[in-house]
């Protein structure tokens, strides 16, 4: 079964930030994966509504877009100390081609709270072959500009580095922040955004998200992709990421 996508209705906020999901496969389980709510949604710092090609929120309807393909049984779960109310729509279809040309979505959760001087904040690292889908970065810091997005994206693929990018605001198409009309605020597109973009009394907060549905980021044996916390990777800072991949079957 080929699975485009999943909304969730009425869930409130306090619900949305203190839950998380599971999505388990029968045949599968070491492929589970587990997700703060509000990461699997796109929702931490409580943006304001965005839609995009893999999550955001429309009214008080939120949604994941990221498709993932199964056989057998699957089970979807919501995990929350608080009382959790509200409705879950799965959209789905037949598969039209053998299940083996298909990637098993997988997810890499991981913190760095806080940074360190000169160790990466890792977005995935892994081995066995696939492809990377999107990326959502959430960080905050000292009040101020958010001088820790200056650092850089790296991707080690199979032992070579191969990409080696240009700072973070960047690697998610939202160059030139800052400037008047260009990423002065928050702003999200299909593919990227940065849906926070702001400080609070004491610090500032920036998540930004990347979709690579139409340019994957192939490996067929291993990945370390990591980002700086600014230039020289020496900020302090935040970081919480989420990264989604498809493994080879």
């Amino acid at each position: 079964m080929l699975v485009h996508g999943m909304t969730l209705e009425g869930l409130d906020d306090a619900a949305v930030n203190r839950s998380q999901i599971e999505i388990a496969f029968a045949n599968a389980p070491e492929n589970t994966i587990r997700l703060p709510l509000a990461f699997f949604l796109g929702q931490a710092f409580r943006p304001k509504p965005f839609e995009s090609l893999l999550f955001g929120r429309a009214g008080d309807i939120y949604h994941n877009r990221v498709p993932f393909v199964y056989t057998g049984e699957c089970t979807l779960r919501i995990h929350s100390i608080l009382p959790v109310e509200g409705k879950l729509t799965l959209y789905q279809s037949p598969l039209n081609a053998p299940i083996e040309e298909f990637g098993m979505l997988r997810a890499q959760y991981n913190e760095s709270t806080p940074t360190v001087p000169g160790v990466y904040h890792p977005f995935l690292q892994t081995s066995g072959g696939g492809h990377v889908a999107g990326a959502y970065l959430v960080t905050e810091g000292p009040h101020g500009l958010p001088f820790w997005l200056e650092g850089d994206d790296r991707w080690t693929i199979d032992g070579e580095l191969r990409i080696h990018g240009t700072g973070s605001e960047d690697y998610f198409n939202c160059g030139w922040y800052a400037l008047e009309g260009r990423l002065n605020g928050p702003e999200a597109l299909p593919s990227h955004g940065f849906p926070v973009y702001g400080t609070t009394s004491r610090t500032m907060r920036a998540a930004a998200f990347r979709c690579h549905f139409s340019d994957p980021v192939s490996f067929d044996d291993t990945m370390d992709f990591v980002i700086e916390h600014g230039e020289a990777n020496r900020h302090i800072a935040e970081y919480r990421s989420v990264v989604y991949w498809y493994a080879k079957r």
